[in-house]
């Protein structure tokens, strides 16, 4: 068993390097994120959001997390994890455009008039509706007691954490 100086070390490299594989645009092996409560709310609400396309669930994360970034000074670095949540819903919209030109091509009519799909050529209304839909998806109502509920024992954590590497 590691002494406590030893493990807050721990945690502390485990953080960066999160927020290095974030940056990088890699999902990190889960065993990092078990290591510390605060790491595995914040990292995993981060990954949902931007595996969701869902610009304002990751906004909400960084800013429920602003204290404790700005601390390590991450907060800026960390706001780019928004590209890749704008990425993914490109991803997404690409595939989607691939599959019905696919579609249309299959059932085109003999003379040759079927459409090809180039990915470099994706509508800009495409890639705002997929952005749009993933945000109202996020702004839908839910259960406010439990995310109350969760929301206190995130605050609890994150203070204690803080007060922790003070």
């Amino acid at each position: 068993k590691a002494t406590v100086p030893v493990q807050k070390n721990k945690i502390r490299v485990a953080f960066y390097w999160l927020v290095a594989g974030s940056l990088c645009g890699f999902r990190p092996p889960a065993f990092l994120m078990s290591l510390n409560p605060v790491l595995e709310n914040f990292f995993g609400a981060l990954y949902r959001a931007v595996e969701a396309s869902d610009l304002v669930a990751v906004d909400a994360v960084l800013q429920w997390h602003h204290a404790l970034l700005k601390g390590r000074a991450v907060y800026v670095h960390l706001h780019g994890t928004r590209q890749w949540a704008v990425l993914t819903a490109l991803k997404r919209v690409v595939a989607v455009l691939k599959d019905a030109a696919e579609k249309e091509k299959a059932n085109a009519t003999t003379d040759g008039a079927a459409a090809t799909f180039d990915p470099s050529r994706v509508p800009l209304s495409a890639v705002q509706a997929a952005l749009v839909t993933a945000s109202a998806h996020h702004s839908q109502p839910r259960d406010n007691s439990k995310q109350e509920k969760q929301k206190g024992k995130e605050k609890k954590a994150a203070k204690e954490e803080e007060e922790e590497y003070d």
